[in-house]
This record gives C-alpha cells, sequence and structure tokens, in this order.
C-alpha cells in the first residue's frame, strides 16, 4: 500500500538486508485491490495489503486491529479516553473515498446512533489526511498502521493524538503469497519479520 511504502517497509526492509550483502529487492506500491492481483500472477514474492478478497491464487496471512481517531493534538477530545459517535456528531471529518469500508462502516454506525458523520475531506488514503487534522480542519479515523506512519514521519513534533474508538471499527490487513510458487526462506523471514513489526505496532 502506498502509504507504507513511505516509511514502514523500507525502514524494516533495510534493516533487514543489512547484513545480507547479496540480497537485492523491488518495492513496488499499489492499492490493495491491485496488490492481490499481482501476487496472483505468481510473479512477486511477498505482498502486503488491506483484506480484500478471497484468492485461490494468493495465501493471505491476515491481521485484524481496531481503527484510532486522529484529532488535533490541541483538540479537548486529544485527552480523552475514548471518543464515540457523540463527540463527532457533525464535526468535520476527513476520510477515505466512498467506496472504502471504513467510511461506510461509520456511515452505518452514526446512523444507528442519530448523529451526523459530516465528511469534508475525502482521500485516497491516510497520509493525505494529516495536514487537514493537523492545521485543526477535522478528525479522522484510521488504523494503528497509519497512526505509525504518522509517528515515522513526523520525528520533530506530533501535531495528531490518536484515541480509541467505540464502537470498535475492525481494520484488517493481509501479508500475501502466491499460492502456487513455493516460498523461499529469504521470503519467508521478511514476512516473519514484517507480522512481528505490525503486532508490535497494535500492541503498543
Amino acid at each position: 500500500m502506498p502509504v507504507h511504502a513511505e516509511k514502514l517497509v523500507p525502514q524494516l526492509l533495510s534493516r533487514f538486508v543489512k547484513n545480507r550483502r547479496d540480497v537485492s529487492l523491488s518495492l513496488i506500491s499499489r492499492s490493495s485491490e491491485r496488490v492481490y492481483k499481482l501476487l496472483a500472477s505468481q510473479r512477486f514474492d511477498l505482498g502486503f495489503a488491506e483484506v480484500m478478497t478471497e484468492s485461490p491464487l494468493v495465501d493471505a496471512d491476515e491481521m485484524a486491529m481496531d481503527c484510532v481517531c486522529a484529532v488535533p493534538i490541541d483538540d479537548p477530545l486529544s485527552k480523552k479516553q475514548v471518543i464515540t459517535p457523540t463527540d463527532l456528531d457533525g464535526r468535520a471529518m476527513a476520510s477515505f473515498l466512498p467506496q472504502h469500508f471504513i467510511p461506510r462502516r461509520l456511515h452505518e454506525i452514526f446512523e444507528a446512533d442519530g448523529r451526523e458523520f459530516r465528511v469534508r475531506f475525502e482521500t485516497q488514503n491516510a497520509a493525505s489526511q494529516y495536514v487537514f487534522i493537523e492545521d485543526g480542519l477535522a478528525c479522522a479515523m484510521m488504523s494503528p498502521l497509519s497512526a505509525q506512519n504518522y509517528r515515522l514521519t513526523r520525528p520533530r513534533g506530533m501535531r495528531i493524538a490518536f484515541v480509541p474508538f467505540r464502537p470498535k471499527v475492525p481494520y484488517r490487513v493481509a501479508i500475501l503469497t502466491p499460492a502456487h510458487q513455493p516460498l523461499s526462506r529469504l521470503a519467508r523471514a521478511f514476512a516473519d519479520v514484517l507480522k512481528a513489526e505490525i503486532q508490535a505496532i497494535v500492541s503498543r
């Protein structure tokens, strides 16, 4: 996914190949849907994507987590232990394109609670939402991985707080491998590194 090809995955790859001087790599960023299709071609070793579908051509090691609410650091909501639809009723939100499962789920949750989910900014990925939140123009819902990407790309001062949201908005990602090609020991080793890092981010 493009948002994780910027920092998270390159950092892991850099550490992984540091003492493997004979290893070369290609890192390609595409939409999650496209990542599935590329892995189905059996021409790539490893993919990382949001869970989109099931394919007999792709093996998926899935991991689940709960989305967090991203709010400006100086907003009173940043001091809350948990944010709910009541807190965000009618507030300007940055969100993903309408077909993405996060805004679809949020519309359902807010409607069931009798609250307004008001999208002011629609973007293709979470990284594009950071500035709107930093500037106090919106709040947003994103995965813990996108929150970690923000921390990695803003090492000199964070202007966004990430707060748990209830009801839960599940977010699933998968490490993808080709179903009909044997996985090399090298690719398996990096898959294990990537999975361990994701689990560590979620636990934090």
